[in-house]
């Protein structure tokens, strides 16, 4: 039986700049909304922490240009100062440990050789477990997911898995949702997020800028292609590199092509563009989340430009 081969010529591209079903993503947000309204309602009567929530898609579905290979990343942004405030407390607390052990270690070694290590550990053990007993008291964020886990469990069916994540909660059930989703715990304000690493113990902010000023600037001026052009690249790198791709990265690159090449054939659009980026695709290109940033600089793209340049030379050999 011969292998199925794709072939990258203008009814293929034109298949890729549709939309995969215009509905599945509207439908999937909000029975994932529903469900996740219920269950944060359920924890706020067992713990009020939360003071307001809304929810908030962030990937390419958030602009309908997913592939078969798309999750649903979605954003449960939370107003709680108290359990905002615990990640700060366990962030200084994993600092402070981490000084004490530095310390302690600085001391055995001062022991060792006086020959008394033994006598000095000793004294150091309760400390550690002590320190552990009192943030084991604090509802933290890692809690509150916990939670959350077990509220979800009641509303989805058997057929989904649910799985704890640095960040959040993945979801994976083909039957029920039909893509893997993940979900997000954030502190919101505005644009700005903040999002708590129960790893590292590590609170990051992540600020989405002009992002979506500017997707919308530049798709009106380049008459819907620029959508167009986003759906068409998130396919082809996602058929040939077998995994998503970074859409602030992609976003950036396709708003510092001149509005001109969206011109033509979607066909013709992309020869263009991939010819562009080819040849200028450098250390000038600005950042769509930040203007005042070249996309280099940009910390939500950075990691996936070594892997785009590579598929930009596979693509132009294939076009």
């Amino acid at each position: 039986m011969k292998n199925n081969v794709i072939i990258f010529d203008e009814c293929y591209i034109e298949t890729l700049s549709q939309q995969i079903n215009p509905y599945y993503v509207d439908n999937l947000f909000n029975y994932l909304t529903n469900i996740l309204s219920n269950s944060l309602e359920e924890i706020n009567k067992k713990q009020p922490l939360i003071l307001n929530y809304s929810f908030k898609i962030v990937n390419e579905c958030s602009t309908y240009t997913e592939t078969q290979n798309s999750s649903l990343d979605l954003f449960i942004q939370i107003k709680s100062p108290k359990l905002e405030l615990s990640c700060i407390n366990l962030n200084k607390n994993y600092f402070k440990k981490f000084t004490n052990k530095i310390s302690i270690a600085w001391k055995e070694y001062k022991e060792d050789n006086k020959k008394n290590k033994k006598k000095k550990s000793k004294k150091q053990t309760p400390v550690k477990n002590n320190e552990g007993e009192k943030l084991n008291k604090n509802y933290t964020v890692q809690n509150f997911k916990l939670t959350l886990m077990q509220e979800l469990s009641k509303n989805l069916t058997n057929s989904t898995l649910i799985y704890l994540t640095p960040y959040g909660i993945k979801l994976t059930g083909e039957k029920e949702l039909g893509m893997p989703v993940n979900l997000f715990i954030v502190f919101s304000n505005n644009n700005n997020y903040k999002m708590f690493n129960t790893n590292t113990l590590k609170l990051i902010d992540i600020d989405f800028g002009n992002r979506y000023t500017n997707i919308d600037k530049k798709n009106n001026q380049t008459n819907n292609k620029f959508m167009t052009a986003t759906r068409i690249f998130n396919g082809l790198y996602s058929n040939i590199m077998n995994t998503s791709l970074n859409q602030i990265l992609i976003e950036s690159i396709l708003n510092n092509c001149p509005n001109n090449l969206f011109d033509g054939t979607n066909y013709e659009m992309l020869l263009k563009l991939v010819n562009y980026i080819n040849l200028t695709l450098s250390k000038n290109f600005l950042s769509i989340v930040d203007e005042n940033k070249k996309i280099y600089q940009e910390e939500l793209a950075t990691n996936d430009i070594l892997n785009f340049h590579k598929f930009i030379k596979i693509l132009r050999n294939l076009l």
